[in-house]
């Protein structure tokens, strides 16, 4: 798994999440591949929790109607995960 892990792009680094996922705490804590097919949107990927849990998780969002993309909404998905108590 780690080889996988390690291909995936980081946020805050190159790639696909560069400008994602941007806030102080996060910085460097996900590694996930984005995807966008036919009104389909994904982000799927490992954080590391404040806690220092790993959680893998995918967020697919699905014909988005709230207007804009729906980078922000996985984005606030990470925030949470990441705040995550047992």
């Amino acid at each position: 798994a780690k080889p996988f892990a390690d291909a995936l792009a980081v946020n805050g680094g190159e790639g696909t999440l560069k400008k994602r996922l941007t806030s102080k705490d996060l910085a460097g804590r996900v590694h996930a591949k984005t995807g966008h097919i036919n009104g389909v949107t994904s982000l799927s990927g490992y954080l590391e929790s404040l806690s220092g849990d790993t959680i893998i998780f995918s967020v697919l969002v699905n014909d988005w109607k709230s207007g804009g993309r729906p980078d922000p909404f996985q984005d606030r998905v990470c925030e949470l995960l990441l705040r995550r108590r047992e």
